[in-house]
């Protein structure tokens, strides 16, 4: 996947890729020359304005017949994959931007500044309907379903269709876009995702999810669920392994990778 990926920046064209809906990383997402894309967590108040914004690692705690069980981050709740890659180095383009702290891992008992993992997020649960047909245990189908999950497989085309909104009318293309996307780190160009803290009002810290037709049980989704034996990424101010630089300020995104391409361009 590496020499498809520098071929494609090569051709000037960025290669996304989902970071994935369990925690951890793969070798294909550490890949320095993809464009790989977080999960966050999103609250939209009732006049539609956002609430708050977390990293999507979310416990899920299960209420059924008197009895809670707690399913943890891979047992039900979901979130975005990262972390540090112990096959490729730091790229130049996350110098300055991803803390070593972040960036730190372990090659042949050296420690090492390895590249981190997510680049950049969307909220992989807000907007869309998925739709798919139940089969029973003989493979006949049954009803039709649809639900509004798809997970960074959904914040990936978010993101890509807000960069090729930025590319619309452009006279060259973005080429491979991390170093315009980390260059613009910090700036209103992003949202930053921040950590749920004990200071976090207590309406924003979980949700409740009562039974339906595809779920039998109550349920309460903690979100930016932290615990060792689920995660080792983090939610931080700043870069962090779940959420990278942040996440796309609509509008504000747009123009800013108008005018960052156009100035590194020297157009």
């Amino acid at each position: 996947m590496y020499a498809i990926d520098v071929r494609a920046a090569a051709e000037g064209v960025s290669m996304c890729f989902a970071s994935g809906d369990t925690p951890g990383l793969t070798v294909t997402d550490s890949d320095p020359y993809a464009v790989v894309v977080g999960g966050t967590t999103l609250g939209i108040g009732a006049a539609k304005n956002r609430v708050f914004e977390t990293g999507w690692s979310d416990d899920l705690g299960s209420l059924s017949s008197g009895k809670r069980t707690d399913l943890g981050v891979s047992g039900g709740g979901g979130g975005g994959g990262g972390g540090v890659s112990d096959v490729y180095r730091q790229p130049s383009y996350q110098k300055g931007v991803v803390p070593a702290s972040m960036a730190r891992g372990k090659v042949a008992h050296k420690t090492v500044l390895g590249r981190a993992v997510p680049d950049i997020a969307a909220d992989p649960d807000t907007g869309i309907l998925t739709g798919y047909t139940d089969t029973d245990s003989h493979g006949n189908p049954g009803r039709y379903r649809t639900v509004s999950s798809a997970g960074t497989s959904l914040a990936t085309p978010l993101v890509a269709g807000l960069v090729a909104d930025a590319q619309q009318g452009r006279k060259s293309p973005y080429g491979f876009i991390n170093p315009l996307l980390y260059r613009l780190a910090r700036t209103h160009a992003f949202h930053d995702a921040l950590p749920i803290s004990t200071s976090t009002p207590q309406r924003d810290r979980a949700a409740y999810i009562a039974p339906d037709d595809t779920s039998t049980s109550a349920n309460v989704d903690v979100f930016d669920a932290q615990k060792r034996p689920d995660t080792q990424q983090v939610t931080a101010k700043g870069y962090d392994t779940m959420t990278g630089i942040g996440t796309p300020n609509g509008a504000a995104f747009i123009a800013a990778l108008r005018r960052g391409h156009w100035t590194h361009s020297g157009g």
